[in-house]
């Protein structure tokens, strides 16, 4: 008789650790959920600034660019005069250009190349992200099992005990007479 309270008691008090250990793992979760959301936030927010800065760089060379090219021009027209002296002059600013763009163009190619592998990396964070999505959903829905095991369990254990309260008002009814 004394063994199915034990018994009912140790149960719960299993049931009470299951239901505090699923409790810890969800809020576990839930935060490293947050964190890693925020990293991800955070990633995209870097990659966004990284590229308007090389967007700027950019601007800026095609800027620099223009400028000598329109130096260039000026110093064409006020040297004119003396044929030698342009030809000098033009040849090299025509020099000075072609490394300015070849210049530009090996940043554009880096700058391309680190667009890519940010952007990989950016799948790469939002594929993690969905994992962990993922992972959460399967964990709520083992913690909605759980639950309903638990109060299966519960009623179970509640109908026992009813019953056993009642053989036990039973055989003392029987006891009286």
């Amino acid at each position: 008789m004394q063994t199915i309270p034990r018994e009912m008691a140790r149960l719960n008090a299993l049931l009470v650790d299951a239901q505090a250990v699923s409790e810890r793992l969800r809020d576990e979760h839930s935060a490293a959920l947050a964190v890693r959301e925020q990293d991800l936030r955070d990633a995209v927010d870097r990659h966004t600034a990284q590229e308007r800065r090389m967007l700027e760089d950019v601007d800026r060379a095609r800027q620099e660019a223009k400028q000598l090219g329109s130096g260039l021009t000026r110093e064409r027209q006020q040297r004119m005069q003396s044929e030698e002296a342009a030809a000098q002059t033009l040849e090299a600013g025509r020099q000075l250009l072609r490394q300015t763009q070849q210049e530009a163009q090996q940043v554009e190619r880096e700058l391309r190349d680190q667009l890519g592998v940010e952007s990989r990396l950016l799948v790469q964070a939002k594929s993690q992200a969905q994992g962990l999505q993922q992972r959460l959903d399967d964990i709520n829905q083992i913690f909605a099992e759980e639950k309903r095991a638990h109060q299966l369990t519960h009623e179970l254990l509640s109908a026992s005990l009813n019953n056993a309260k009642m053989r036990a008002s039973n055989k003392r009814v029987r006891i009286k007479p």
